[in-house]
């Protein structure tokens, strides 16, 4: 971790472009103040505690009549019943994207109660409405403000290899391991940053 960190720092991000797109971004705490089911080691178990507190991380891309929203969410995976759940509270909230990408950090003490089905059952715990109700309001919130911080941007981009970190990334065409990190880095007209 203290490595890749080093590396970032270091990254070269020389390749700035200024072309005009805007860009927004924040975040909302996703930690829930009621019992949860905690997800990803195979039983899952409510919650005794918070050492860390999760979030969802929005980016707000806009160039020309094009919008677009990167969801980034402290879980292990992004079910399918959570991305219709958090689709539709934001089109009932007049928010449109021409795109809205989803990932997750794999964390595996995250929260469960967002899956149905048998799959999200065994894996995710299966639905808490209090769950769906609190990812999808810090969801909404989050990208509002997103857009209510979207400003012009450069970014750069960069990689560095890895390969003692990654193990598991294939390429499969080749079958090599895709050993590089990447990084865009965005950088608004009050020079805040985001990698």
């Amino acid at each position: 971790y203290k490595e890749s960190k080093i590396l970032l720092k270091g990254i070269d991000l020389s390749n700035n472009d200024t072309s005009l797109v805007k860009a927004g971004w924040s975040k909302g705490n996703i930690t829930p103040d009621f019992p949860a089911k905690i997800v990803g080691f195979g039983k899952n178990v409510d919650f005794s505690g918070v050492m860390d507190s999760l979030f969802v991380r929005s980016i707000v891309f806009e160039q020309k009549h094009k919008r677009y929203l990167y969801l980034s969410y402290d879980l292990m995976i992004i079910h399918p019943y959570l991305v219709h759940a958090v689709e539709e509270r934001l089109s009932e909230n007049g928010l449109n994207f021409d795109g809205v990408y989803y990932t997750a950090t794999h964390t595996h003490n995250g929260l469960g109660g967002y899956g149905d089905k048998l799959s999200g059952l065994i894996a995710l715990g299966g639905i808490d409405n209090n769950v769906i109700d609190l990812l999808t309001l810090k969801t909404l919130e989050s990208a509002k403000e997103s857009i209510r911080n979207l400003s012009v941007v450069s970014y750069n981009y960069g990689d560095f290899l890895s390969d003692n970190l990654v193990k598991n990334r294939l390429d499969k065409e080749s079958g090599r391991v895709d050993a590089y990190v990447r990084v865009l880095q965005l950088k608004n007209e009050k020079s805040e940053r985001l990698s």
